[in-house]
């Protein structure tokens, strides 16, 4: 049995592969395993997997039909055999202390979990992501208020744990799929879960255009507000509070206005349904302007979005 089982969900990601397996190749901790799943990738992805794997006996490569990143995650699950296990996606990258770090951690305080900061890398910049927990609340909460990362990239796990709670990838959810994951663990109160605050791993935004975990964004529309109602659907059956579960719907329709996502009539009916609940869950700016817009005024509302968003960015950049 290995230490850790590092698992990784591959798609046409011959361009950026090399550094991300490189990265974990170097790594301080020796004892692991490297589980690359091709899910059916039309590139040469899969052949760089094997490529790797006659150089180290780490890597272990196994190639399969295209199923999305959600199966091809509970794959790697159902291949691994190490002690703990962490995901990443072949477009990013990790610091060489990072599996050490994390297993040292989780031996000495005897966690289920370990959780820690992170790098977001976009367009050439690299920004320090601190997690902050809350004092007296729940990790399952913090996770719904981003007040810590909805990804499994930066969460060290505990191989029992899946078989103990019963914990699944969601069939059909490409996206946000470790986030439902991680609500399945957190949700249990008896998780033994520690934070070491300390960056690892170096999360590249969209730099992948055929990444399986990274497109979405770019192309959002009626569409994806309809696939955002069915992962609610599906996280509400990790959501005990429903306070909590109106705070995921108005994030979910303040995200389609965003992307002035007014055409859909699935967007409608829960637009004007749930606008009680905008300020009280958004705060004071976003909650006003998705009433401006639940009473009719989107060509008054959106314009006064973007402008907003413009100032704050403005002033981030003199920062």
């Amino acid at each position: 049995m290995a230490q850790v089982s590092v698992i990784i969900a591959i798609y046409k990601a011959e361009n950026y592969i090399h550094k991300c397996l490189d990265s974990f190749l170097c790594q301080t901790l020796k004892d692991f395993e490297l589980i690359l799943v091709d899910d059916g990738s039309p590139d040469k992805s899969g052949e760089i997997c094997d490529e790797y794997a006659k150089k180290d006996s780490r890597i272990k490569v196994f190639h399969k039909q295209n199923e999305g990143v959600a199966l091809t995650r509970e794959f790697g699950i159902s291949k691994a055999t190490g002690e703990y296990t962490i995901h990443a996606d072949p477009d990013d990258w990790v610091e060489k202390d990072m599996l050490q770090s994390l297993y040292e951690k989780a031996k000495e305080d005897d966690a289920d979990m370990v959780f820690c900061d992170y790098f977001l890398n976009v367009d050439g910049k690299e920004t320090y992501m601190k997690e902050t927990p809350t004092p007296n609340s729940t990790i399952a909460k913090d996770i719904l208020l981003f007040n810590i990362e909805r990804s499994l990239c930066t969460k060290l796990i505990r191989l029992s744990c899946y078989k103990k709670y019963d914990v699944h990838f969601a069939e059909g959810f490409n996206h946000g799929e470790d986030f439902l994951v991680s609500m399945q663990f957190c949700k249990h109160k008896e998780l033994k879960i520690s934070y070491l605050p300390k960056a690892f791993y170096h999360y590249i935004k969209i730099t992948n255009a055929n990444s399986i975990t990274k497109t979405r964004e770019q192309s959002y529309n009626k569409d994806s507000f309809a696939y955002d109602c069915r992962f609610l659907q599906e996280l509400s059956k990790h959501i005990d509070n429903k306070d909590d579960y109106d705070y995921q719907d108005a994030v979910n329709i303040f995200r389609a206005f965003s992307y002035k996502v007014f055409s859909s009539k699935e967007f409608k009916a829960r637009f004007y349904q749930n606008k009680g609940i905008f300020i009280r869950n958004l705060g004071l700016i976003k909650g006003s302007l998705l009433l401006i817009s639940a009473y009719g005024f989107n060509w008054i509302s959106y314009p006064m979005y973007k402008i907003i968003t413009k100032i704050k960015s403005f002033a981030h950049a003199i920062r």
